[in-house]
């Protein structure tokens, strides 16, 4: 058998057989986290590759955010400037 000679009846299964259970299961285990090991590597390693374009992407929309502020507060003054004329002047009413 794959692990031990030693041939033993407890409760009516041999320890050998047993024993040849645990070290398959073992190997099972083992050989899956292998299989798990290569494929997070592989997706880390593409994580990476990823990477300059995320930094590209988060420049660019930086800039955006600040444009888009920009753009606001000069909103603001307009519209606080409009007010300012629409109080000192009276349009008639049509």
């Amino acid at each position: 058998m794959c692990c031990t000679s030693y041939f033993v009846c407890l409760y009516g299964i041999t320890v050998e057989l047993f024993l040849c259970c645990i070290c398959l299961q073992i190997k099972d285990l083992e050989a899956e986290k292998e299989v798990l090991l290569a494929s997070n590597r592989s997706l880390a390693e593409f994580n990476l590759t990823k990477e300059p374009q995320l930094a590209e992407g988060k420049q660019h929309l930086q800039e955006l955010s600040e444009t888009g502020a920009a753009l606001c507060q000069r909103i603001e003054s307009k519209v606080s400037e409009l007010r300012k004329y629409a109080a000192c002047v009276k349009l008639p009413l049509e």
